[in-house]
């Protein structure tokens, strides 16, 4: 049984998602294309109802990654609840073997109201 994917709308394309503590899911999506130096990054919050074969999942917008931001090839989110109760979410990216164009991150924030 082949994946189903989200719907996209421009040139944002959906590269992983993670479960938040409350049961929603956070989506990473990122457009990347280092021939044209294009790098974009946001992430919405999709209501678990949503989350069903052939669903538009829409969301809420949560972050967008954007100069000064430490912009790259970002691949993978998680989330977690922190020591604090907090609700704190990890983003990755990697170099692709091509340290000149990209780096290996791994950048932490909190999410507030969560």
């Amino acid at each position: 049984m082949a994946a189903s994917r989200p719907p996209v709308r421009g040139a944002l394309r959906p590269s992983d998602a993670a479960p938040l503590p409350s049961g929603e899911v956070l989506l990473l999506e990122r457009a990347y294309n280092p021939e044209r130096g294009v790098t974009s990054v946001r992430v919405r919050e999709i209501k678990r109802g949503n989350v069903r074969p052939g669903a538009t999942l829409g969301g809420r917008l949560v972050a967008t990654f954007a100069p000064p931001l430490t912009l790259d090839n970002f691949e993978g989110i998680a989330a977690f609840r922190g020591h604090k109760g907090e609700t704190r979410v990890l983003v990755a990216s990697d170099d692709n073997f091509d340290p000149v164009q990209q780096r290996t991150l791994l950048l932490m924030f909190a999410l507030r109201h969560w």
